[in-house]
């Protein structure tokens, strides 16, 4: 059974001297309600390493958290009929594996996925692939904290990449993004040239719900122009 956790205020000062009584230093994800007496904030050194400091103004004490696989799903979803465009098909898929907290530390859930959500259009050469791809630590209730990993896959030599760009929003915040947009065009230059264009992303609220999903387009084009 999930447990929300309370996000408490207190000063950026305060923190890094509790932080520096324990040497513990990373990504700063928040500080929250531990009991009567303590707060705890809680520092990612590396990706499933999270540390929670247990502290007030005269005492401070840490303890690693401990996470477990609990979850594990991916795939493809069979194509739209909007995804049918001149015998190019786009398809959908997705990979996540989810970790949820288990050392009894915290009074409150706290858990990690790490996801993609791609499309991919299947070339007479081979490929081109767009995935957005984070991992997401949601402290149960009240924020999720996000790191864009998004990649693109191209091997259709016949194929030349135009751009490819990703970006990760509202992490810290109740509702946290990753997205990633990438375009590929022939390599035919005064002739006919096709472009792709393939848009994916991934959401995740303070409360667990997922939203994800991926489109794409592609037209003609003079010479070898991306637009």
């Amino acid at each position: 059974m999930e447990r929300a956790a309370k996000k408490v205020d207190v000063s950026s000062e305060a923190v890094e001297k509790a932080l520096s009584r324990v040497a513990v230093a990373g990504r700063l994800l928040g500080t929250y309600s531990y009991n009567d007496t303590h707060v705890v904030t809680l520092i990612e050194e590396a990706p499933l390493k999270i540390y929670a400091v247990i502290w007030n103004n005269e005492t401070a004490t840490k303890a690693q958290l401990k996470f477990d696989k609990y979850f594990e799903d991916g795939g493809a979803d069979p194509p739209r009929i909007a995804d049918r465009q001149n015998n190019i098909t786009l398809v959908r898929g997705w990979r996540v594996v989810g970790y949820v907290e288990t050392g009894g530390v915290l009074p409150f859930s706290v858990y990690t996925f790490e996801d993609e959500s791609w499309g991919q259009f299947n070339t007479p050469g081979g490929y081109f692939k767009v995935a957005a791809r984070g991992r997401f630590t949601i402290i149960y209730g009240v924020a999720v904290y996000v790191k864009d990993l998004s990649y693109y896959e191209l091997t259709d030599p016949m194929l030349g990449l135009c751009f490819f760009n990703s970006e990760a929003s509202g992490s810290g915040t109740p509702l946290a993004s990753v997205k990633a947009n990438g375009r590929a065009t022939t390599k035919t230059c005064g002739v006919l040239g096709v472009v792709y264009d393939i848009i994916a992303w991934i959401s995740y609220d303070a409360w667990l719900i997922r939203f994800a999903d991926a489109k794409g387009n592609k037209w003609f084009t003079s010479g070898c122009l991306c637009a």
